[in-house]
């Protein structure tokens, strides 16, 4: 399943029909922008980022109820070749990393078109910013 297929799953009956109007009336990738705006600003908040895996915050995957961590290591994708080797070196095995299902995408930064969208991102995922150093990462075009 699609991430847009799993985000419209759990959307609320009104919100799909704007999905499927916005669809009707914008190209794909201007719909897709306009989509994922409205999406974070009008539909996330912090109860709604626990009805589903995918919009769930990372840390709560690797941190008990107390808030305990449960792994030892935490890779990034940012830095994934230099931690998978880590992760072999650790463990004293030799599998090769292997790219599969990859696709072209624009900066992450590219995403982040205004400031309201920026604060709200980071309101919601702030823990998640803290906990895996996102903070030091290169400014958001909504920053600007």
């Amino acid at each position: 399943m699609s991430v847009l297929n799993t985000i419209k799953s759990i959307l609320p009956h009104r919100l799909r029909a704007l999905i499927r109007k916005l669809r009707v009336q914008y190209p794909y990738k201007e719909y897709m922008h306009r989509h994922r705006c409205k999406f974070v600003l009008h539909f996330l908040n912090e109860d709604t980022i626990w009805m589903h895996s995918i919009l769930r915050p990372q840390y709560s995957y690797i941190h008990d109820y107390r808030g305990q961590m449960l792994v030892d290591y935490v890779g990034k994708y940012e830095s994934i070749e230099n931690d998978c080797k880590e992760v072999r070196s650790k463990l004293n095995i030799d599998v090769p990393l292997k790219k599969v299902n990859s696709s072209k995408r624009s900066s992450y930064q590219g995403y982040y078109t205004s400031k309201q969208l920026v604060d709200k991102v980071a309101m919601l995922y702030r823990k998640d910013i803290e906990l895996f150093d996102y903070n030091s990462m290169a400014p958001l075009q909504g920053n600007a």
